[in-house]
């Protein structure tokens, strides 16, 4: 499996909540229909114990069966638009790909 990490804060002026409530109601449902994608998890920051501000606002989780299936979903139409979308809301992401190593899944 690959993934796709992308850590994002908000547009400048957007407010937490609507930030959120965009985020998982109107972009998630574009992005989900990306072609290849297996799983697909949406991290909304909380403040840390102790307290202090999060660095970013959010992470988004993408994984994909291996790098041709997101290869693809990169080149997809889907994507294009999700992208755009992406635009509208986000205002700094960094986005990294990854393959895991589970150490550890007690849900399974």
């Amino acid at each position: 499996m690959i993934k796709m990490v992308a850590m994002v804060n908000r547009k400048e002026g957007m407010g937490k909540i609507e930030f959120i409530d965009y985020w998982l109601n109107i972009h998630a449902p574009l992005e989900k229909k990306w072609p290849g994608l297996k799983k697909y998890v949406i991290s909304i920051t909380t403040v840390a114990p102790g307290g202090g501000e999060p660095e970013y606002d959010g992470i988004a989780e993408l994984w994909f069966e291996d790098e041709d299936a997101l290869k693809k979903a990169l080149e997809s139409r889907e994507r294009q638009i999700s992208r755009e979308d992406f635009l509208k809301f986000i205002g700094r992401a960094s986005i990294i790909f990854t393959k895991e190593h589970v150490i550890l899944d007690k849900e399974k």
